[in-house]
């Protein structure tokens, strides 16, 4: 059908027009995955060919035609990928095709192509806009399309579904002195597959919607649904001569997995001012729809996305439907040459959840909400833990020095948090009878201690009777009876031993007390980790399990300028990264059980050098290096150091195209934009090719 539309046009508008753009990327190497744990094969042959068409009519067109096989991310294609055409006509624009268009800030309609992470939540349809007066714009939209996505950042396709149709419309209307204001309804059906019903019910740990699901709908009760979203959406932008305000609001009426309608909203703010020199910016978001499956929009994520290598490759992974955030950043220009930023963000999920158990029942409750000042310090308390807290700042200086010839870049990159949380546990004790608990645990543990080492004593006592009996008997035999041979009764008895047993009896004694003593220790060593467990079980007061990291990043840039056009850049990262899968008890004692906790340090070093020629060429050196060190109950059990080497080949072949050649290794990570990730698997000993141009 796209085929036959496309040429239908090309035959009734003449074109006056037409440009292409081209960008092929080749690889064949091998892929790293889990710090140089995994490796397999890895290539990839994509192709991207975009087609503008502009016609005399007032009609434009734009296509993407595809071959990749395999493509970077997803599955094989091979054809027309995407198109759409554009009409303009007095107070009319008319687009058909694949529509790719924001809606206010993208509360609720934010549809968008992003091939670096793989994300294209377009639907294929007809977008009309009508400019009823200058001030007055009426636009609407309906259309079909299918949404593929990842329930994982690391898996190269996407393995969850959504099968959209939308209807919307709406309003814009800007004043002079008042901004402007915007306004739509969206009304959104989404076909989901009973398949899709398992993948959310198993990561019932992890999420919201995954728990409420498991808890709520009896696997045999699974089914394909079809979900129904009805959204509200306002919005006022203003421009004022000292600072810039927005806040939008959006309301949804939309129905859970497999269940009844329910209430939910988003809401984003910001306010942007130049007060005393400094440049300031405040964003605020509060996203409440945490059983709403997301896909036809794209919100602004309050935080900043960082331009640093090592600091890009662990961002947060904003959740859409349950987050409070806010972002604070502010600008300064020191001198003519000198700019000092600094950007601060923090969020945290609604709810805070824990189980709280009682004598006779276990019952689930809610934290009361932290406060985000105290979470901008990070200051993990058991409530702060449970709602998931996410903190960066990030400052830089920047500026040129020696007749603009040098010119550098200084950062500081800091993120803390709790990325994942599954549970708190919590016990009701009688305080007034825990000193006799306490009492009575330890003397079943001193019980428990006697008995089982008792039987180890009191075998090895048996064994140690069983020979001295056997050496008994044979002494016994000549000293009594006379069955000598001419021997001593200790020698007659020493003799018989050995004949019969094939040990003397005093290796026999030897060979016993050795394997006692070390059957003994290991006992003693099981019973002690045992034994602690089994305290551990009976005297906790809170069982945690949450996992968080810390990341301090160091990123500088220099770059220098030579009179003849050359230059030199450099990049240098030092990263410092801890890991915790914090799975501590507290005890009733004021003790703390941390055997289970395993942390894991990471050093991480980034380098790149690069010469550009003023004959329009460049070559790049790059290293990348990784060491680690995880430990469990404080005893480290894997240490590995692992580097990534490379070299990079560009060169502009016009002032339109550049061919790149990379040959070596690198290392992996996660790529976002506006929020949505996708983890890059590492490049072992591999050869890359990228070829652009613009005709």
């Amino acid at each position: 059908m796209k085929k036959i539309l496309l040429l239908s046009l090309g035959l009734i508008f003449s074109q006056t027009l037409i440009n292409f753009s081209l960008e092929s990327k080749f690889g064949d190497g091998i892929s790293i995955k889990n710090s140089g744990s995994t490796e397999d094969s890895y290539n990839y042959f994509e192709n991207l060919l975009d087609v503008n068409i502009q016609f005399n009519s007032g009609v434009s067109l734009w296509s993407q035609l595809e071959y990749s096989d395999p493509p970077i991310f997803g599955m094989y294609k091979n054809g027309l990928n995407k198109f759409y055409f554009e009409f303009s006509k007095d107070l009319i624009d008319v687009k058909v095709g694949d529509i790719y268009t924001l809606y206010g800030n993208g509360l609720g309609l934010n549809l968008v192509l992003d091939q670096n992470v793989d994300l294209d939540n377009s639907i294929t349809g007809l977008e009309l806009i009508y400019y009823y007066t200058e001030q007055l714009r009426l636009f609407s939209l309906i259309g079909k399309g299918q949404y593929n996505f990842r329930s994982n950042p690391a898996m190269i396709n996407s393995d969850r579904q959504l099968y959209n149709t939308l209807f919307s419309g709406g309003f814009e209307y800007g004043t002079n002195n008042f901004g402007t204001l915007n306004g739509y309804f969206l009304n959104q059906t989404s076909e989901i597959s009973k398949d899709m019903m398992v993948l959310y019910n198993n990561e019932h740990l992890d999420t919201r919607i995954g728990k409420e699901f498991y808890l709520r709908v009896p696997y045999e009760d699974f089914r394909d649904d079809t979900l129904t979203s009805v959204i509200k959406n306002f919005s006022w932008f203003y421009i004022h001569d000292y600072f810039d305000f927005t806040v939008e609001y959006s309301h949804n009426n939309y129905t859970k997995l497999l269940g009844e309608n329910e209430l939910g909203y988003k809401i984003y703010s910001s306010i942007s001012a130049y007060l005393g020199g400094f440049g300031i910016t405040y964003e605020y978001k509060d996203y409440n729809e945490p059983y709403f499956i997301q896909s036809i929009s794209g919100a602004p994520t309050v935080y900043q996305e960082s331009t640093s290598i090592l600091a890009s490759r662990y961002t947060h992974s904003i959740n859409f439907g349950d987050e409070i955030g806010h972002q604070l950043e502010i600008q300064k220009s020191l001198n003519d040459n000198l700019n000092w930023m600094i950007n601060i963000s923090q969020a945290n999920t609604h709810v805070g959840l824990y189980y709280n158990i009682s004598s006779d029942t276990t019952i689930t409750k809610q934290y009361k909400h932290s406060n985000p000042i105290s979470l901008i310090f990070m200051n993990l308390t058991d409530e702060s833990i449970a709602f998931k807290p996410f903190r960066q700042i990030n400052t830089e200086i920047s500026g040129y020095g020696l007749g603009e010839q040098l010119y550098f870049q200084i950062g500081l990159n800091q993120l803390d948090e709790v990325y994942k949380y599954h549970n708190t546990i919590i016990r009701d004790f009688d305080t007034n009878s825990l000193d006799q608990l306490i009492s009575s645990v330890n003397l079943e543990i001193d019980s428990i201690r006697l008995i089982e080492l008792g039987i180890i004593n009191s075998q090895y006592q048996d064994n140690l009777d069983e020979i001295n009996f056997i050496y008994q008997q044979y002494y016994e035999a000549c000293y009594l009876w006379g069955y000598c041979n001419g021997l001593t009764p200790n020698e007659y008895a020493a003799d018989t031993f050995i004949s019969e047993y094939n040990i003397t009896y005093q290796d026999s004694l030897d060979i016993l007390e050795s394997n006692h003593l070390e059957n003994y220790t290991l006992r003693e060593e099981e019973l002690e980790t045992e034994l602690l467990n089994y305290r551990r079980d009976q005297l906790y007061e809170k069982k945690y399990s949450y996992e968080k990291q810390n990341i301090f990043t160091l990123p500088t840039r220099f770059s220098w300028k030579f009179k003849n056009g050359a230059s030199i850049s450099s990049y240098y990262e030092y990263q410092w990264r801890n890991v915790e899968m914090n799975h501590d008890y507290n005890l009733v004692d004021n003790t703390n059980d941390k055997r289970s906790t395993n942390i894991e340090k990471y050093n991480n070093q980034y380098f790149s050098l690069t010469y550009r020629s003023p004959s329009k060429w460049s070559i790049t050196y790059f290293y990348d290096s990784e060491s680690h060190v995880k430990k469990l109950n404080n005893v480290s059990w894997s240490e590995e150091f692992n580097k990534w080497i490379g070299t990079d080949f560009s060169f502009d072949i016009n002032s339109n195209s550049q061919l790149s050649v990379f040959h070596g290794s690198q290392k992996g990570g996660r790529v976002c934009a506006n929020g949505i990730c996708a983890d890059q698997p590492g490049f072992k000993d591999g050869f890359k090719l990228t070829y652009r141009t613009f005709f």
